[in-house]
């Protein structure tokens, strides 16, 4: 399936012996937020782009890294990619004025399945468990020498397109006087709408469970309704006494599958609700334990209830779903794999060419 990329590379510090202090772990967090305030927010808004990514990586032994930030563009993105490249630039002049005075709160990982590549660094072995998944110093220093790295002329510009060759130019003169223009303006000229994250809702204020003796421990959830309108299940855990929780609600109606047509709106409608909740379920992600869990589920139930559907999303949307029924068609295990699901399908279902079909036909109004 064809790709549009927007990818800037910068030549970085050499973090192979700052594995207490990892400064590119506070930057890469901050200009991959896709909260309100961010650079994603801004070009998501704009309908330029589908996802960001940025983070830095080693190239080896002793010398500087790499620090990449990937944007992955739509059409009108990749119309626009200098006015993307532009914007990065203010936002990045944001960050040395936090002078981070807080540490940012980060989710714990697994890392038992690599323990095999971790091995292999200059970690101490005592860490070897917790590898760089914990920050374990802050040194403000060392990030401050991270983002002067990251200027307009210590980058590279690069775009990749599917089945085309590579190509090196220079970047244009113009282009990079406004990334330089853009990179030093004032804090009184910026860009309102681009800022800081906030304060994430979701982290929670009382980890802590109270743990109570059980004489003995529920196996099944309970019943705790059960009615023409809803089922509802309920299981609190007596096992492991963890501040984890999971909250699965699924609608169910024969509408989705009356017809081709009303199977690509219920898909479209289903990606837009989670277009919509990207920026306010971010927050969610970030702080790991599903924590706050009422909230949130407000937050969807209300989005779902009151859907604002904007045109350049929807078309967005719409043409993301239209490259990914067309990867189907273009794939013959899938086109085998649809059709034997079509045969055993307990109710009626639909191949990709039904629901490509109808999907052309989807409007905005």
């Amino acid at each position: 399936m064809y790709s549009r990329e927007l990818n800037l590379y910068f030549p970085f510090i050499d973090e192979e012996f700052m594995f207490a202090t990892q400064p590119s772990r506070y930057i890469s967090h901050l200009i991959g937020h896709e909260g309100p305030g961010s650079i994603m927010s801004y070009i998501r808004s704009k309908g330029w782009a589908n996802g960001l990514n940025a983070g830095a990586y080693p190239m080896c032994p002793g010398t500087p890294g790499i620090f990449d930030m990937q944007v992955c563009l739509t059409e009108d993105g990749l119309k626009n990619y200098p006015e993307i490249i532009e914007i990065f630039f203010p936002y990045i002049a944001l960050l040395p004025d936090v002078d981070f005075k807080f540490k940012l709160k980060t989710p714990a990982s697994r890392f038992t399945s690599r323990i095999s590549s971790v091995i292999q660094k200059t970690l101490p072995r005592k860490w070897l468990l917790s590898g760089h998944s914990r920050l374990r110093e802050f040194a403000p220093d060392q990030i401050e020498k991270a983002l002067a790295t990251i200027r307009p002329d210590n980058s590279c510009m690069k775009e990749k397109w599917y089945g085309t060759e590579y190509r090196h130019d220079k970047i244009p003169n113009d282009l990079m006087q406004e990334c330089k223009k853009a990179f030093a303006v004032s804090p009184q000229d910026r860009l309102p709408t681009l800022h800081l994250p906030h304060k994430n809702q979701f982290i929670p204020n009382e980890p802590e469970v109270e743990k109570q003796e059980m004489d003995e421990q529920a196996l099944n959830p309970r019943v705790i309704r059960n009615d023409s309108i809803a089922r509802t299940q309920w299981k609190k855990d007596d096992i492991f006494w963890v501040s984890r929780a999971n909250v699965i609600v699924s609608l169910k109606t024969p509408l989705f599958y009356a017809s081709a047509e009303n199977n690509v709106k219920a898909r479209l409608f289903s990606d837009l609700v989670r277009d919509a909740l990207e920026m306010y379920s971010y927050d969610a992600e970030l702080a790991g334990l599903q924590y706050k869990l009422p909230v949130l589920l407000d937050q969807i139930v209300t989005t779902m209830r009151d859907l604002d559907i904007n045109k350049y999303r929807f078309e967005t949307v719409k043409q993301r779903l239209t490259r990914g029924y067309n990867w189907q068609l273009q794939s013959s295990h899938h086109q085998v794999g649809d059709y034997t699901n079509w045969l055993n399908a307990p109710e009626r279902d639909f191949i990709v060419e039904e629901l490509a079909a109808e999907l052309s036909g989807v409007t905005w109004r």
